[in-house]
């Protein structure tokens, strides 16, 4: 249950950061921060390959020593940051965030802790510490934004994005210490830079197409930032990382409270081919996540209009319509998530890449062809676009196994 409530804190946090830096910042400082966010979080997602996935396979299975398989994960890490990383604060700067002087030095710190803490914080669950994964994960997105709200309202420190990124490295070096001391794992050799060739080849291999699927989602949920801002500048791209957040909050809550409970039941029914209990529960699943999604968007739609109104500049409400329209396709994409389950539980990883790809293709086809005719709303309408497409193709792939095995 703390688990849970530390969950809903982050997401909460995040948001409520996002809005109150709306309060405080012009459009270009919110348009340079949010960038500076999207860049971080894309990154640092990338780099890892996901790797962790097959890290958490072979502790769950025991193969060989815990303490060996990490230290060969994180020795992939550090090679995969001294490599990666310099060529994401290349594209970050080329293409997103101005990163000059300090704030270039930042990001490439930045996010060497940002990979590291997150592995770090994913690992944990596999090693039996679910409670301290989800405490860490707490400290590095959340844990400071309170202390800097408190800094500001008493004028204590520059109210500037590089104040809030301090704080933010702040808490993710606070997470990694903690992590580190309450799970005792600084007695295995993480800081080793060998390379294990074949370990690594393994683990990349051993799932490849899903990981190809995972990094495509990421890139759906990453780049459409920086396609917002070559398009339409920094303080569009502020407008929609704040639209963005809300409407994303409500599948990340849905997510956490609601999937989170029933698909592993589900899926490992029908990976033991019980199919008269899978049904039931997709039945239960489905039924939950459409009354839970209809709830929490009606909350949303009654809330958020408002409280921008109330709260932020008037050029956030002045383009509310693009929150609406940004709703649309994340509303598909929520209620269709027990589809995606029913896909990941008959191991047809290939229809992820499929519908991952068809849908960042139609995201960048609408970018060069369509997005600035429709003005403002043309950043609504590419995202909404992407998750329409994702949602349709998940209930047609699924219907496809379902039908061609004749179960559920």
């Amino acid at each position: 249950m703390l688990a849970v409530v530390l969950r809903a804190l982050t997401l909460a946090s995040r948001f409520l950061l996002l809005f109150y830096l709306a309060t405080k910042f012009d459009l270009v400082q919110m348009g340079l921060f949010s960038l500076y966010w999207a860049g971080l979080q894309l990154s640092a997602s990338l780099i890892p390959l996901d790797v962790y996935a097959q890290t958490t396979r072979l502790i769950l299975a025991r193969t060989e020593e815990t303490g060996s398989n990490l230290e060969k994960h994180f020795g992939f890490l550090f090679w995969a940051i001294l490599i990666l990383a310099p060529l994401a604060v290349y594209l970050n700067a080329k293409f997103g965030a101005k990163l000059e002087g300090l704030l270039l030095i930042l990001f490439l710190f930045h996010l060497t802790i940002e990979v590291f803490a997150t592995d770090l914080s994913r690992l944990l669950i596999p090693l039996g510490k679910p409670l301290l994964s989800n405490f860490s994960n707490f400290l590095k997105s959340a844990g400071w934004i309170f202390p800097l709200i408190l800094l500001f309202e008493l004028n204590i420190a520059e109210i500037s994005p590089v104040t809030v990124i301090n704080l933010w490295l702040g808490g993710s070096i606070v997470s990694v210490i903690v992590a580190l001391r309450l799970s005792r794992l600084e007695k295995f050799r993480l800081s080793k830079i060998e390379i294990d060739i074949r370990w690594v080849k393994a683990a990349i291999s051993g799932s490849f197409v899903f990981l190809i699927a995972t990094l495509l989602f990421r890139s759906i949920l990453g780049v459409d930032k920086f396609l917002v801002s070559a398009a339409y500048g920094e303080e569009v791209v502020a407008i929609y990382t704040v639209y963005a957040a809300g409407v994303l909050g409500v599948l990340a809550l849905l997510e956490s409270g609601v999937s989170a409970w029933h698909y592993p039941g589900m899926v490992q029914s029908i990976r033991n081919s019980n199919f008269d209990l899978a049904k039931s529960q997709f039945g239960k699943y489905f039924s939950q996540n459409i009354f839970s999604a209809f709830l929490l968007f009606l909350g949303l739609f009654l809330f958020f209009p408002s409280a921008a109104y109330v709260f932020l500049p008037d050029a956030y409400f002045d383009e509310i319509s693009l929150f609406f329209v940004m709703s649309v396709g994340v509303v598909f994409y929520c209620i269709t998530m027990p589809f995606h389950y029913v896909i990941y539980a008959f191991g047809r990883d290939v229809y992820f890449l499929m519908m991952y790809g068809v849908s960042l293709l139609l995201m960048f086809s609408w970018y060069f062809l369509f997005m600035k005719s429709f003005d403002v709303l043309g950043a609504g309408l590419m995202l909404s676009g992407a998750l329409f497409s994702i949602s349709l193709l998940r209930v047609l792939f699924a219907a496809r196994i379902v039908a061609r095995l004749g179960v559920l």
